[in-house]
């Protein structure tokens, strides 16, 4: 079992050296079974053994399935990424706020679940649509509070495929926006803004529904300006944006900031 372990992760761990690049997948396949094959039948004539030759193909598989899953789950993340013609382009998209809004004194960020995306400008580039996040900011510090989750809205937004900085020791967001399915960001206007419909019935969305109420209870309970409604309210639902930097001191300070991480969710400013 040690064994076939080692050989899905080494198949793993392949598909991750190529990253970006396209492997040659067709040839590895081929190369595999013939070794495979080859390495079978020497062990066959020269130790007489049979269940030998039945490892080395059981290993020889295990290495392909951790090989072509990684390969499989690139694919889907090359999916959900903004394509290269659509970056800086005008859209009318359409969809549902997929998760809690992060309101701030800005304004407020989401993340939008696109159904419909319509281009505009370039005019060269037909409509479109598909099924991917995108993180909407809208900066009006009036309008913060009047996006829920669950709600369909149409936005006229500037796409923009996500950059990050590749100063060290500095938050990635790039990065984090990859492994949240996160394949592009957006700002909005208000007056390019227009809710469809108040409800979207899907699981998630009553999910993140619940959550908001209870976010929502919270803060009135104990006041939008309380010390620790950002304490309470991460450990309650998991979400921490609204934790103070100040408060995130103290608990490195005193060794509990891995507590409040284990049990609230990170969305960066």
């Amino acid at each position: 079992m040690r064994l076939i372990i080692t050989a899905i992760i080494a198949g793993e761990l392949l598909s991750l050296f190529f990253n970006s690049q396209h492997p040659p997948i067709e040839f590895i396949g081929t190369s595999a079974g013939v070794i495979t094959l080859y390495l079978s039948y020497i062990f066959c004539q020269k130790y007489r053994f049979i269940h030998l030759p039945i490892w080395i193909l059981c290993i020889g598989v295990s290495f392909a399935v951790g090989f072509y899953w990684v390969e499989y789950l690139k694919h889907q993340k090359s999916l959900i990424q903004l394509e290269d013609r659509l970056d800086e382009s005008m859209a009318y998209v359409e969809g549902y706020i997929d998760g809690l809004p992060r309101v701030s004194d800005k304004g407020v960020q989401f993340t939008f679940r696109v159904e419909k995306l319509e281009v505009v400008y370039p005019k060269n580039i037909v409509s479109t649509s598909g099924r991917s996040l995108v993180r909407v900011s809208l900066f009006y510090p009036s309008l913060r509070h009047q996006f829920q989750p669950g709600q369909r809205w149409r936005f006229l937004t500037k796409l923009k495929k996500p950059y990050g900085l590749k100063n060290p020791y500095s938050f990635d967001i790039e990065h984090w926006m990859y492994i949240n399915d996160l394949g592009a960001q957006g700002m909005i206007r208000p007056k390019d803004a227009h809710l469809m419909s108040p409800w979207v019935w899907r699981l998630t969305t009553v999910i993140e529904r619940v959550r908001f109420y209870i976010q929502q209870k919270i803060e009135n309970s104990l006041g939008a300006k309380s010390p620790y409604v950002g304490v309470i309210t991460a450990l309650v639902i998991g979400d921490q944006q609204m934790i103070h930097q100040d408060d995130w001191k103290i608990f490195s300070a005193t060794g509990i900031g891995h507590l409040i991480s284990i049990s609230s969710r990170i969305y960066p400013s």
